[in-house]
């Protein structure tokens, strides 16, 4: 079930992230988030073995040989599963459904910093008008 506030909040994001500059940014960004099929295994296939050296080298001076051999040959296919779960539009929607609720809470809490700083000014200028003498405490005050 989504609350009121949730459904109000997306709907307004929706309409503001609807007009014809935010849709031709979107459509740029999944344009560059996009990978082809075979760049793709390009880069996967060289951080492949560029890992895999590297993993090579620390196991010779490592002590526990057996154990970084084995890390090191599952760190580079875990590492081109993630690159490959990347370009899943399911994983693209997790992100945006993320940089949503990021997006809200950063301007809530924008708001609620813009509220306390004004709440702030004005309990500072209470403090100055307690300082100051009224007008009607002037005469009093000089001799």
């Amino acid at each position: 079930m989504v609350s009121a506030r949730f459904r109000r909040h997306s709907r307004g994001l929706r309409n503001h992230f609807a007009t014809s500059s935010y849709s031709c940014r979107a459509a740029k960004l999944a344009s560059t988030l996009r990978f082809s099929a075979s760049s793709l295994r390009h880069i996967s296939g060289t951080f492949r073995r560029k890992s895999t050296t590297l993993c090579k080298k620390a196991a010779k001076f490592s002590q526990q040989k057996a154990d970084s051999a084995t890390l090191c040959k599952m760190l580079p296919s875990v590492w081109s599963d993630r690159l490959a779960m990347a370009v899943t539009p399911s994983f693209q929607l997790r992100i945006v459904h993320h940089m949503k609720h990021w997006i809200l809470e950063f301007l809530s809490f924008q708001m609620c910093s813009f509220l306390a700083y004004f709440e702030r000014l004005r309990q500072r200028a209470m403090k100055l008008q307690s300082l100051v003498l009224h007008e009607f405490e002037l005469p009093k005050a000089l001799p």
